[in-house]
């Protein structure tokens, strides 16, 4: 399950949803070290996105780079930015808990924008963990409920 949900933290090279098997795995097996291990696995794979967003420009040497004075043009970039230097774990851990697509442009930015490191891993693997364990519990309920009323 960790290998799985951590492959699918990725997301960018291969989007593969590790929440489905989360789900099932949840109903067979224990949905709490489910939920633990798919959530750390997304985590860490979330954490090398933010670490693309982070070092990319050294992959692309002459994109210039844009002060936050230049981006204050558009309102969108500079509310997002405002978010990031004032509530940057906040908006980590929510994006991270909810399940949407767009955590991996969200990740992009924040390593673009410098946020640090370490607070960028635990909100990340804290939000992937609650969002994996509410999947997992999920399963239990919904498949273990299936399984033994089939017998």
């Amino acid at each position: 399950m960790f290998l799985i949900a951590f492959i699918a933290g990725i997301s960018i090279p291969l989007p593969i949803s590790y929440l489905l098997l989360t789900f099932t795995f949840g109903g067979i097996l224990n949905p709490a070290l489910v939920g633990v291990s798919a959530g750390v696995g997304a985590g860490i794979g979330g954490t090398l996105v933010y670490l693309l967003g982070r070092g990319g420009r050294r992959l692309f040497p002459g994109l210039r780079r844009y002060s936050v004075d230049e981006v204050a043009s558009n309102k969108l970039a500079n509310k997002f930015v405002d978010w990031a230097h004032k509530r940057g774990s906040v908006v980590v851990f929510i994006m991270s808990a909810m399940l949407n697509p767009v955590f991996a442009p969200m990740a992009i930015a924040m390593g673009a924008l410098r946020f640090r490191l370490l607070k960028f891993f635990l909100m990340c693997v804290a939000g992937n963990i609650v969002k994996a364990m509410v999947i997992a519990y999920a399963g239990y309920l919904g498949v273990g409920s299936l399984l033994r009323f089939l017998g």
